[in-house]
């Protein structure tokens, strides 16, 4: 009696939860269709994962794929894993924010504020596009670079607050992902292309005059985009965006000209700068004035100016009212600044407030981490704290070896680092094995005559050299000669 009692309540609440789901399924199917979509009355907060057609989706996916690998580099697996792991969490938390976004608004018929933040987002949808289809041709620089460039793709979270920008013109979307793919020369040429004079300093003057960006034309152009079929074509997203952006112009020639050490760079971070401030653009401002000091060079007599620019960009900061990526790139900056002018206790200070901003906006194994971990080891190595100096180059090399595997370039950058730690130490023996294993990966990376092979020969060179065994030394000297000998 208690058997069939119970088996009937729980084949009673079964019947019912299936009943219920059968219901919410009707509900749901109903709402998954999406609407002309954007218009106040009939706009519904859902179906944000249809605007990724044809941006990331699986025919663009397979495309990039069988590109990596067509290189047949040893690094070019994991890096298409990583690039692919990263877009696909970057797209459903933009699907999640857009959903939010509206439905926030919209609970409150804060149309204008919905515009605003979906406009973010369709920026932020036009750079992901911007950046694929100039990571498409699949060369080695762009494989290997591919998976840091998708790591700095904007916040997403920051579409949600105040006063959030729109995109960038499809000119500076295109220079970005040039830049951050490693081809700065082919990213000024673009930018020259379309900005007729260059956009040198009086390029970006003349710039003032322009309109700004429109958040509402750039959320339209996205908005006519999805509702006329987002599936027509990835160049699609990025032509949408047909705003004037002098600032960001003016930002990225700064920060492509820093990128292949450009005598002007300095000057156009500062015209930049300017220009951001004018415009009350505080990222862009505080973007451009952490450029600005980071370029000014290390000589005493110029410890003002960086002083200055490091002010500058500490004051846009400070109106933003709290940016965790910009503030500690701007820490790892000024940390790299002391530590070339012999304040090295400052510049770890600098570092320890950066790490924990970078690992609430990138992970604690956030590339940017990884990288801020490696300054402070530099930072450590010049305290000849050696240990402490090995681990944190330790620990960085765990999150690129993890994420990328053990024969992506960025590995035996670290190496190389431990070998001249381990030089430091007057262990010659750990930094021939360190200095010889980087070379290796280098080797099997980029090809045994590629000029990145040299930092490698030189260290392997040096430490056989100290250890007395110059011999040995001699063809390592040698191949250096021939890869400078024609760079």
């Amino acid at each position: 009696m208690f058997w069939g009692s119970r088996r009937g309540r729980v084949w009673g609440i079964v019947g019912a939860l299936v009943l219920l789901g059968a219901g919410m399924a009707l509900v749901m199917g109903l709402r998954r269709v999406r609407l002309p979509s954007r218009v106040s009355d009939s706009h519904v907060c859902e179906g944000a994962d249809h605007a990724w057609a044809g941006v990331w989706d699986g025919p663009r996916k397979a495309t990039l794929e069988a590109a990596f690998l067509a290189t047949g580099r040893p690094f070019a697996q994991e890096s298409w894993r990583h690039v692919r792991r990263t877009l696909d969490a970057y797209s459903h938390t933009w699907d999640v924010t857009w959903t939010a976004a509206c439905a926030a608004a919209r609970g409150r018929g804060e149309e204008a504020l919905r515009a605003q933040r979906e406009a973010c987002l369709d920026g932020r949808l036009a750079q992901v596009d911007a950046l694929l289809r100039r990571l498409a041709p699949g060369d080695v620089v762009r494989v290997e670079h591919a998976p840091f460039a998708v790591e700095a793709l904007p916040s997403l979270a920051a579409c949600m607050k105040p006063g959030a920008l729109a995109a960038p013109d499809a000119v500076v979307l295109d220079a970005w992902a040039l830049l951050v793919l490693g081809l700065p020369e082919e990213g000024l040429r673009h930018l020259a292309r379309a900005s007729g004079s260059g956009l040198g300093t009086e390029g970006a003057a003349s710039l003032r005059d322009e309109p700004a960006a429109s958040p509402v034309r750039a959320e339209g152009a996205a908005a006519r985009s999805r509702d006329e079929g987002a599936s027509g074509g990835a160049s699609g997203v990025g032509a949408t965006v047909d705003v004037v952006d002098p600032v960001g112009r003016a930002l990225i020639r700064a920060r492509l000209e820093a990128a292949r050490s450009g005598p002007s760079a300095e000057a156009l971070a500062v015209e930049a700068g300017r220009l951001a401030e004018a415009s009350r653009d505080d990222a862009s401002a505080a973007r451009a004035w952490t450029l600005a000091m980071r370029l000014v060079g290390n000589p005493p007599e110029q410890a003002s100016r960086a002083q200055q620019w490091r002010e500058r960009a500490s004051a846009s900061l400070s109106r933003l009212g709290g940016e965790d990526e910009l503030e500690g790139q701007l820490a790892v900056d000024v940390a790299r600044l002391f530590a070339h002018q012999d304040r090295l206790g400052e510049a770890a200070q600098q570092i320890a407030l950066a790490l924990p901003r970078l690992e609430r906006r990138f992970g604690a194994e956030g590339f940017e981490v990884a990288h801020a971990r490696a300054e402070l080891g530099a930072v450590r190595r010049a305290q000849g704290r050696y240990a402490e100096a090995l681990g944190l180059y330790e620990r960085a090399l765990g999150t690129v070896r993890g994420a990328l595997g053990p024969d992506h370039p960025e590995v035996a950058r670290l190496r190389l680092e431990q070998a001249e730690t381990r030089v430091r130490q007057r262990d010659l023996a750990q930094a021939e094995r360190l200095s010889l294993g980087a070379l290796a990966v280098l080797e099997r990376a980029l090809g045994p005559e590629h000029p990145r092979l040299e930092e490698a020969l030189a260290r392997v060179a040096a430490v056989l050299e100290q250890e007395g065994r110059a011999e040995e030394a001699k063809p390592y000297r040698e191949r250096l000669a021939r890869l400078r000998a024609h760079p």
